[in-house]
């Protein structure tokens, strides 16, 4: 009968569910960030993201948060650790596995990339009785037990609305709106842990039945106070440079990879916020993305994992690598040195921008600025400076002066040799694909692939051609250093320089 027919209320996007004990990490001098201590069946891992599966179309250094996975150690090592059969030293009845948590962000996002804020938070204590749920628009829910709840207790404050109630620590369910493609709503990325869920997935895809009965502990960050509404708020109160979602997040895992051994020397570098010469770097690399793409960046080494080799060239096709310039300028203009030289490299010595840069400063902090040290709110300044007049130095240094320039034409003519092979219908042609799709993708083949034979006659070829054509100088990281030493004496000769 139409006439009993009622129009249904929207239905709550919330496709992914999960309980667990909430927790805030606070101090007095920093913004809470929010936890929910968890499990994941092995069955629930496809619901984490890879960080590298965000924004999938483009580099974007800002998002860069460990995107590289080294798929040969999660294959090799991890594997053999969760699944050891065959192995000549496991013993069966002997071996046990244990993970520490996957650390996983909550991330409002659209179109597959990372928003800078979550919506607005919304308080309600109404609706059920002994409850308190908290959501931000159509991302999370999270909600808690109030006055019928048991110890322990938690005092909760709102960032966006200053509401504040006591809710129950444990039993915290929280409701996801995974996004999915185009989609607004959330994903759940791992920070940390990534070769752990890879090789996790792999094994599940591989032999199911070996991991069928794993739980896999997992704690979930949210980033809370990143919020439209409370950005408005603190900068009302005069605080500017609160943190959105991605700089919160990328500060997490420098926090976590730096106090352990690194899981990549390149992507430290280029994830610290606080730092002057990876902003330098983290801008150069932006700037070669911006003009030459994808081949021009595959000639600057920025993703290698190995601190050994963060500060020599380790790929023969390679014209320079990121540490061995951030390495130079931190000994030519670091905190061993004037503070005014490293005030020049930046071109902040303007008293209109001198000025600007005090006013920024952290409350109770020296308004200058060191090398390692600076607030978030005078980044945007120091990042206009150095796009505007070191990055530019570096720039043509690497891709207009000879020889590199030369050497990076002589690059791109094999990359357009290969597009050519590619195309043919040729047997080989899908090799040549794989190697062309490899090497701009800043990936090295492994010896069993057949796109390895191509890309490393490539290198060979490309080394022999330096040496013949230019001088095997060049490539020595000692020598790119002295390029940058030649920069600081000619700043120090010539004052308007």
């Amino acid at each position: 009968m139409q006439s009993e027919i009622r129009r249904r209320a929207k239905e709550a996007p919330w496709n992914f569910a999960k309980v667990g004990s909430y927790g805030t990490f606070s101090t007095a001098e920093s913004l809470p960030m929010e936890f929910l201590q968890t499990t994941f069946a092995v069955s629930e891992l496809s619901k984490i993201t890879l960080a590298r599966d965000v924004a999938p179309d483009e580099l974007d250094f800002e998002m860069l948060m460990q995107r590289d996975i080294d798929e040969e150690r999660a294959h090799t090592k991890l594997k053999e650790y969760l699944n050891p059969r065959g192995s000549k030293s496991a013993l069966p009845g002997e071996h046990s596995v244990f993970f520490p948590p996957l650390l996983v962000a909550c991330v409002p996002t659209k179109n597959n990339k990372v928003l800078s804020y979550y919506p607005d938070e919304e308080w309600d204590l109404t609706s059920r009785e002994g409850q308190l749920i908290r959501r931000w628009g159509e991302v999370i829910q999270l909600e808690f037990y109030t006055s019928e709840s048991v110890e322990p207790t938690h005092h909760i404050k709102s960032a966006d609305t200053g509401e504040r109630a006591e809710v129950d620590l444990t039993s915290v369910l929280s409701r996801f709106n995974l996004s999915q493609e185009m989609e607004a709503g959330a994903k759940l990325v791992a920070i940390d842990g990534q070769h752990r869920l890879y090789a996790l997935k792999e094994l599940a895809r591989q032999s199911e039945s070996t991991v069928a009965n794993l739980i896999v502990p997992a704690c979930i960050l949210f980033s809370t106070s990143a919020t439209e509404a409370s950005r408005a708020y603190h900068q009302g109160k005069g605080v500017s440079g609160i943190p959105n979602v991605p700089q919160t997040f990328r500060k997490v895992f420098v926090d976590v990879n730096s106090k352990v051994e690194p899981v990549g020397a390149h992507t430290n570098l280029l994830l610290n916020d606080t730092n002057i010469g990876s902003l330098i770097m983290r801008e150069f690399c932006e700037k070669v993305n911006q003009t030459q793409g994808k081949r021009g960046l595959s000639c600057v080494e920025w993703n290698i994992r190995s601190v050994k080799d963060s500060t020599i060239l380790s790929r023969r096709h390679s014209i320079t690598s990121i540490g061995i310039i951030n390495k130079a300028l931190e000994e030519c203009f670091g905190k061993k040195n004037p503070v005014s030289m490293m005030r020049r490299l930046l071109d902040v010595e303007d008293s209109e921008i001198s000025n600007h840069l005090q006013e920024l400063a952290s409350t109770g902090s020296d308004s200058g600025i060191a090398w390692d040290n600076f607030s978030l709110s005078q980044r945007g300044v120091i990042a206009k400076q150095v796009r505007k007049g070191i990055v530019n130095v570096l720039y043509r240094m690497f891709f207009e002066i000879n020889p590199y320039r030369e050497a990076y034409e002589h690059y791109t003519e094999s990359l357009e040799r290969w597009e050519l092979r590619a195309s043919e219908n040729r047997a080989d042609s899908p090799d040549y694909r794989s190697a062309y799709h490899t090497l701009t993708n800043f990936r090295q083949p492994k010896k069993d692939q057949p796109e390895f034979r191509i890309v490393d006659k490539m290198g060979k070829d490309e080394r022999a051609w330096r040496q013949e054509k230019l001088s095997p100088i060049m490539d020595f990281a000692l020598f790119q250093r002295s390029l940058i030493l030649t920069l600081r004496d000619l700043m120090e000769a010539l004052p308007d320089l």
